[in-house]
């Protein structure tokens, strides 16, 4: 793949990993040494891997970008979501979190890869409606604001099929898209997009009069 694209416009980062299995030594060994062959095969872009177990064990010693996923305010069982919820609990954890991180490897920027919630298209005043994934999104990304954190990025754009029965009690479409299945702007697109103009120092735009 390096040899086929090394030569892509659009390429900025190479990813040798999504999600692995970093608790066991001979995955932490096998992400370096993939990271080091990614790097002598194409030493002009970043190298990386991206981890949902860097809360625990952290490990990113020969990575040029810190890559990392979470999604506190899913975590219902330690943290609960009902409507009208502040999702403090949940922007306190990226705010402890990525300072920990930071503190382990401060030469080193990081990227928050995937951060998001779920909601069922056209639904609201539940714990899994639009208004409550567009509130879940800005309080988590207000606390993604300290200058090592060079982007973010939300998961996801699209609701979209996915394995029946892997995830959420066997949904077969994934409810985390800020558009529906049928690409309708919900309430969370409008947010995502008003949230990452200001942080970007841009004008507001106005929302669509729907959801």
């Amino acid at each position: 793949m390096i040899e086929r694209d090394y030569n892509h416009p659009s390429i900025i980062f190479w990813s040798v990993s999504n999600e692995t299995r970093e608790d066991e030594q001979e995955v932490r060994e096998s992400n370096n040494e993939l990271i080091r062959k990614a790097r002598a095969l194409d030493p002009t872009r970043l190298c990386v891997h991206v981890s949902n177990r860097w809360m625990s064990h952290p490990s990113f010693d020969e990575d040029d970008v810190i890559c990392v996923n979470a999604y506190p305010s899913l975590d219902i069982k330690d943290r609960g979501h009902v409507p009208g919820s502040d999702s403090k609990d949940a922007a306190e954890f990226w705010r402890t979190e990525l300072a920990k991180l930071h503190q382990a490897y401060p030469s080193k920027p990081i990227l928050v890869t995937e951060f998001g919630y779920c909601s069922f298209a056209g639904t609201h005043s539940h714990a899994f409606g639009e208004d409550e994934h567009a509130k879940a999104l800005e309080a988590e990304f207000a606390a993604m604001d300290e200058m090592n954190i060079c982007g973010a990025t939300v998961w996801c754009w699209a609701d979209h099929p996915w394995p029946p029965g892997r995830f959420l009690c066997g949904l077969s479409i994934s409810p985390y898209g800020v558009v529906g299945r049928d690409r309708r702007k919900l309430k969370p697109f409008w947010v995502a997009r008003r949230m990452f103009r200001a942080r970007q120092g841009l004008d507001a735009t106005p929302e669509s009069t729907g959801t």
